[in-house]
């Protein structure tokens, strides 16, 4: 009997053991995909910061074209 009571403590802790095992391994991919998600946050929030500038430099330089193609077009009109 005692044999028995034995072997089942045996059987359940090794379950207990496996079972643990198996939610540390789960706990490691969960933190893993939030480790990722947080980086791919980080480095696009990165691309937004450095995208935001060059638009802003993007813009007044077509404005600054636009300008001098109309000052270039308003002098060869006082030309004629």
């Amino acid at each position: 009997m005692t044999e028995q009571l034995e072997r089942k403590k045996q059987r359940l802790e090794r379950e207990r053991r496996a079972k643990h095992k198996h939610v540390e391994h789960l706990n490691a991919i969960c933190n893993h995909g939030k480790e990722l998600l947080a980086t791919n946050r980080n480095a696009q929030e990165r691309v937004m910061q450095l995208g935001r500038p060059v638009l802003a430099f993007h813009a007044t330089t077509e404005k600054e074209e636009q300008r001098n193609a109309w000052r270039g077009f308003q002098k060869s009109v006082c030309m004629l």
